[in-house]
């Protein structure tokens, strides 16, 4: 997982921050929505993102200059957020009340950035020691 998708998973706002959130997703969504033949069409993406967009005409055209080099990294950024949530809210499920978001924090980012499928792996693998040490430590307790 890339430093930019884990920057987008963090941002899931606390209420307080909604209206920001929505304006972060929005703008996510235009970058996705972003049209495939853009290299023939510069300006007309950098018109559509400055009627769209509270951004800087600088800022824009950096942006539409690296969606044109890199076309699938937007996508790239959204499948890997929702990817961390998924783990996240599975190891939440799983885990219960021993769920320690710092503790899975720390799990994601061990290792730096990885394939998805093997931070899956990871995370799994994670769960599941997670379950197989408390489960040894209730045993122990539960011994006089």
């Amino acid at each position: 997982m890339s430093s930019a998708t884990w920057a987008a998973v963090n941002e899931r706002p606390a209420l307080h921050q909604v209206v920001v959130a929505c304006r972060l997703h929005r703008h996510r969504l235009r970058r996705l929505n972003f049209p495939l033949e853009a290299h023939d069409r510069r300006q007309q993406a950098i018109d559509y993102f400055k009627a769209n967009s509270a951004k800087s005409e600088r800022e824009i055209v950096v942006e539409i200059d690296r969606y044109i080099v890199s076309p699938g990294q937007a996508l790239a950024y959204k499948i890997g957020q929702r990817k961390f949530l998924e783990l996240r809210e599975r190891a939440a499920r799983e885990l219960g009340a021993r769920f320690d978001l710092r503790a899975f924090h720390d799990a994601v980012l061990a290792e730096g950035s990885l394939p998805l499928d093997v931070l899956e792996a990871r995370i799994d693998d994670w769960i599941a020691q997670r379950k197989a040490s408390t489960a040894s430590g209730e045993r122990g307790r539960a011994t006089p």
